[in-house]
């Protein structure tokens, strides 16, 4: 086994770890020499990658907001170009073989990370990831905002209609992720895109 891979081996069991004693007592009970316990590492292990245990959080969760945040973008971009252009007919049939598939992608990525996410967003988990999430979704949705709803009527006041669409995607997105029996990265996908939440491209 070369050292990447047993730096990559070392470092998943100490996220392992901490997933684990989120869950048990909470991110402000815990201590280094827990996580080290639980991961089976000595506490100079641990040190080699992370400061403490704020400087392994922080790592976690800016790892995640990055990854979901290209993502996201992509997905967007994709699919509002896809819509502008294409002559196909919109519909659930046609979902994976769309940029749509790279809107799943976004969901699949949630699924892929669904353990530490629920984690993170729970009681003992970090308030501060909620609202990092938050905003990389607020921030996505400003950058587009003209093309998302280039076709609606001005019916709801601009300010609410924005805080509508974050809530009510913020909202699926938790209860997606807390459900025991989940829907696939593709189901929710589809469920969200026949919603009214993005409705000037809702599939016709």
């Amino acid at each position: 086994m070369n050292r990447q891979r047993k730096n990559e081996i070392t470092q998943q069991r100490i996220i392992s770890a901490l997933i684990v004693l989120i869950n048990e007592k909470g991110f402000t009970n815990l201590t280094v020499s827990d996580i080290a316990r639980v991961a089976e590492l000595s506490r100079g292990t641990f040190y080699v990658y992370y400061l403490d245990k704020y400087d392994l959080l922080e790592k976690v969760e800016q790892n995640l907001i990055t990854n979901l945040t290209r993502l996201m973008q992509t997905n967007i971009d994709c699919t509002i170009s896809w819509l502008d252009h294409s002559e196909t007919k919109k519909n659930t049939e046609n979902l994976t073989d769309s940029p749509y598939r790279s809107f799943i992608q976004s969901f699949d990525y949630l699924d892929q990370n669904r353990t530490i996410i629920k984690s993170l967003l729970s009681q003992n988990g970090d308030s501060q990831f909620l609202y990092q999430l938050k905003t990389l979704i607020d921030k996505q949705i400003k950058e587009h905002y003209q093309l998302i709803f280039k076709d609606e009527k001005n019916v709801i006041p601009i300010d609410y209609k924005h805080d509508l669409l974050i809530t009510s995607l913020m909202s699926i997105i938790g209860h997606w992720l807390q459900k025991e029996s989940p829907e696939s990265p593709t189901e929710i996908a589809e469920i969200l895109i026949n919603s009214r939440l993005l409705a000037s491209y809702q599939l016709k």
